[in-house]
């Protein structure tokens, strides 16, 4: 696997606290005369040491670690209330655009009416089931979709989903699954299906 590595301090004011080295050194060579020159020494190292030591620990060093795999799950509107070209345009699309996707790359399916059901587990495959004949199309509940599609998140990569939809949630709290998301930091991009009835 690939992964690109990066440190820094959660708190970095606290750096500022090693100042305090000065004041140690300064301290030490005027009061610890009486310990003898190599004690002395020891003594001012030993204590520089524990105090970086507290300072770093304060200023909370962070060791990040971030994967340049990509796993889209795409959650997908299978409700009555969109036209059948609409749906199977939007996945012609997807899978047009996925087609010069990296290799490592994955792909997972998330379809969603009265509830979320598992298309498609994280994979290279870019292939998208047409059709989902064991929901009847009868409510769009958009949040279980989300949060159905972050529960089978890897763990390993970096994590885009895409919600295909018009939008229109019958059940649920989008707005909400979408707070959760940004929360875990996975942004959630949209293909909107437009239409109109006549």
């Amino acid at each position: 696997m690939t992964y690109t590595y990066g440190f820094y301090f959660a708190q970095p004011w606290w750096l500022v606290a090693s100042l305090l080295l000065v004041l140690i050194i300064w301290l030490g060579r005027r009061y610890l005369a009486a310990l003898g020159p190599v004690r002395r020494v020891m003594a001012i190292i030993l204590r520089c040491l524990v105090t970086l030591i507290l300072v770093a620990l304060l200023a909370r060093p962070m060791l990040t670690r971030k994967s340049r795999r990509v796993t889209l799950i795409s959650v997908i509107d299978r409700s009555q209330s969109i036209p059948a070209t609409h749906q199977q345009a939007s996945l012609d699309y997807l899978e047009k655009a996925l087609a010069n996707k990296a290799p490592r790359d994955q792909l997972a399916a998330v379809d969603v009416a009265e509830a979320a059901s598992i298309s498609k587990l994280p994979s290279g495959d870019i292939t998208i089931r047409r059709r989902n004949t064991t929901l009847t199309g009868g409510q769009t509940k958009l949040a279980d979709g989300v949060q159905m599609a972050m529960a089978i998140a890897p763990p390993d990569t970096a994590v885009r989903i895409l919600l295909v939809s018009e939008g229109n949630e019958t059940a649920g709290d989008l707005k909400e699954a979408a707070r959760i998301a940004a929360a875990n930091k996975i942004p959630i991009d949209v293909l909107p299906l437009r239409y109109q009835y006549s």
